[in-house]
């Protein structure tokens, strides 16, 4: 009985801790549309370069994305590739521009640090 009780402790724990562990999440099909639609409007991007972007979600907060270049580019992507990352904040009113560069250190203005943290956008 007592293993048991064990087991389910243990279960619990692991149900809570799981999801903080796994970090980011990429964007869902219609949260990448306007994340992409958003950076675009705000002249972040050219409409090539944002084709070529993996959207990421905060799993520490939903209402943040961080976008960057993939690590192996297609050859349409090279043509329009630079480098840094640039973090959006959904509110009420879409997707807003909070940051943008090629790197970070912790605290990131706009952006709380766990979210950063689980954005991978500081480590300290």
């Amino acid at each position: 009985m007592k293993s048991l009780v064990a087991i389910g402790a243990a279960l619990v724990v692991l149900g809570v801790l799981a999801p903080a562990a796994l970090g980011h999440r990429l964007a869902s099909k219609t949260q990448r549309a306007a994340i992409l639609q958003a950076v675009v409007h705000q002249g972040q991007l050219g409409k090539a370069q944002a084709n070529c972007q993996t959207v990421t979600i905060s799993t520490v907060n939903r209402e943040y994305a961080a976008l960057s270049w993939p690590p192996k580019l297609s050859r349409a992507c090279l043509k329009v590739a630079a480098n840094g990352v640039i973090i959006e904040h959904g509110t009420s009113r879409g997707w807003q521009l909070v940051t943008v560069g090629s790197s970070f250190s912790c605290p990131v203005k706009g952006v709380p640090t766990p979210v950063a943290r689980d954005l991978g956008v500081c480590s300290s």
